[in-house]
């Protein structure tokens, strides 16, 4: 039966030819629910289930979800949405495994195989300012938001999922289109991971890679670094967005920003992004908090889903064997523990500057549940 969605929710897209016939599944594409067949395979952790969808350029895009055999029918799980370069299909790896030990639903994303690093692409060109602060329709975004729009609806479809406790993640350029994500969705989507990345403010240093926030994303695929003095963008003020509450939202989100000391061009955005939140409303009820790990570089901490699941409050706090095997997982080779200094901006939560690990890892995160 058809539902309603977003008005160019996939316009000028297709299914494309089904990869197998082995399990019947629900998308949605062209404005209307449709049956079809999809991508279908189960291991001893659970399934995963791929679709494909060809977008208006003729390009195939997938997403997929794993989900975790709990054993218990009638539960819904909160869902990861997982950004990466290349095109997941969620196949059963580690972190699969760790999908299975917390019990929340895996899903990825991908920007396609031909786009290339940075292929992305945000709304207006990726050109934020307060006069459109979060360009997030279909006409801003015509590859992203149905494919978002798609996934979201999907997900809202599936009855192990509890649509509101649906969140996103990724590292680097794929955690700002995370968090670009989010923002746009905020109705639908309660939080974000933001992993060595955060709001880059136009003409601070150092710039992005691909000169976002600097340059329009038009201006640097022509000109490349030559944009910001060629062709610089006057307009911009931010990116990947600019935080505010998106009408229709009754909160704002929880963002995790995540960033080593050591890695210099992005530890900016990091605290940027972490004071733009910080400096919000109390009504407004946003939840941000900067972790600050000591020394490394441009990179993800060790366990960093377990990190991700902790620190946005996915699910409950793990337990005291839990945070015993995370603890020993994260000893360096002379014992010691890499602990972030930590900033909070959350209501009646204080938080002492460390991490404790004298009680179970994650329960400083429970009120968050």
């Amino acid at each position: 039966m058809p539902i309603a969605v977003a008005t160019a929710l996939l316009a000028a897209a297709t299914l494309a030819a089904p990869l197998a016939n082995d399990f019947t599944c629900s998308v949605v594409g062209g404005g209307t629910l449709v049956d079809d067949r999809c991508y279908n395979r189960c291991s001893n952790l659970g399934c995963y289930r791929t679709w494909t969808l060809v977008d208006e350029a003729g390009e195939r895009r997938f997403f997929g979800l794993f989900l975790p055999d709990l054993g218990a029918d009638g539960e819904t799980m909160p869902a990861l949405i997982s950004m990466s370069d290349g095109a997941d299909t969620c196949r059963p790896n580690a972190q699969s495994q760790t999908a299975s030990r917390y019990g929340y639903v895996r899903v990825c994303a991908g920007m396609g195989r031909s786009r290339g690093a940075g292929g992305w692409q945000f709304g207006n060109d990726a050109v934020m300012n307060t006069a459109d602060p979060l360009p997030c329709s279909a006409e801003a975004s015509p590859r992203e938001i149905p494919y978002l729009t798609a996934i979201l609806d999907t997900l809202s479809l599936e009855p192990a999922v509890d649509a509101d406790s649906v969140w996103t993640e990724g590292f680097s350029l794929n955690s700002m289109f995370a968090a670009y994500s989010a923002f746009c969705f905020q109705t639908r989507i309660r939080g974000v991971w933001q992993g060595g990345s955060g709001l880059k403010i136009t003409g601070a240093t150092p710039m992005l890679p691909n000169r976002e926030g600097d340059c329009r994303r038009s201006a640097w695929d022509e000109l490349g670094s030559s944009c910001t003095t060629v062709d610089p963008c006057l307009e911009c003020e931010s990116f990947p967005v600019v935080p505010i509450l998106q009408p229709g939202a009754s909160r704002g989100l929880r963002d995790c920003i995540m960033i080593y000391e050591g890695d210099t061009g992005f530890i900016q955005t990091s605290q940027a992004m972490y004071d733009a939140l910080a400096a919000k409303p109390a009504e407004e009820d946003w939840e941000a908090v900067l972790l600050e790990f000591p020394g490394g570089g441009h990179s993800s901490p060790l366990q960093s889903t377990d990190w991700i699941i902790g620190c946005l409050g996915i699910v409950v706090s793990c337990g005291v064997e839990c945070e015993s095997w995370f603890v020993g997982s994260c000893m360096d080779d002379a014992g010691g523990i890499a602990l972030p200094l930590q900033k909070t901006r959350l209501a009646a939560l204080p938080f002492a500057p460390l991490f404790h690990f004298a009680k179970p890892i994650f329960s400083s995160f429970s009120p968050w549940i």
